[in-house]
């Protein structure tokens, strides 16, 4: 989470596992895990399952800033509204964007920042539709991992998808085609309609220059 809105409000700075209330305001029951977003509960211990439902959803309005590169994650994000759009600074202080959450979804940074203990690597904000999601704290995170085949494939698959998706991206933009259709490319880019979850490039667009890490040292170029 993003320590910025919370020294704003006079509390002492430092970063906090994930207290929800402060990056965003409490969902409504609607906004909880459900089945067709998530196929993975179905096939859940009834244990597991009551875990996760008493974890209530938490809504950002649009374009909120949720985390900043340095901060303290302790726990999961399952999107199951809106969008989160991840993105890194150049030393031009441009945003780039890595890559974004859509329902159905978590962030693959926040899990191996929780897997190693370790900061946050990148920034994140809540989609221009706003965003909702659940957070799965560590120790329940980790009591799931281990304990639930099904949630465990889950988390191997939104890994294993990320980087079929960015070795896509590298090799479309090897290749100066501009797409990311893979082996076989035409060379040609990709229909209109078509998807392309995978962009070859990333997005950059200006903003305010901000913070760009400890120091003000630039972040590292993925």
């Amino acid at each position: 989470m993003s320590t910025t809105d919370v020294r704003r409000g006079g509390a002492a700075p430092g970063p906090a596992p994930l207290p929800v209330d402060a990056m965003a305001e409490p969902g409504s029951a609607a906004g909880r895990l459900a089945l067709p977003q998530f196929p993975f509960l179905g096939l859940l211990s009834e244990g597991a399952r009551r875990e996760l439902a008493g974890f209530a959803p938490a809504t950002a309005p649009p374009c909120k800033p949720l985390l900043e590169r340095g901060d303290a994650v302790d726990g999961a994000f399952l999107v199951v509204g809106g969008s989160l759009r991840i993105f890194y600074l150049t030393p031009e202080g441009r945003e780039a964007t890595l890559y974004r959450v859509e329902p159905g979804g978590t962030c693959i940074l926040a899990l191996t920042a929780t897997f190693n203990r370790s900061s946050y690597p990148a920034w994140v904000e809540s989609g221009e539709e706003g965003c909702t999601f659940v957070v799965v704290p560590n120790p329940a995170f980790r009591r799931l991992f281990d304990g639930e085949p099904a949630f465990r494939e889950f988390i191997f698959g939104v890994l294993s998808g990320r980087v079929f998706e960015l070795m896509l991206a590298l090799e479309a933009a090897g290749s100066g085609c501009g797409c990311s259709t893979g082996p076989g490319c035409s060379g040609s880019a990709p229909a209109t309609g078509s998807p392309d979850r995978a962009a070859p490039l990333p997005e950059e667009r200006d903003r305010p220059a901000v913070a760009t890490g400890p120091g003000g040292a630039p972040p590292p170029r993925w």
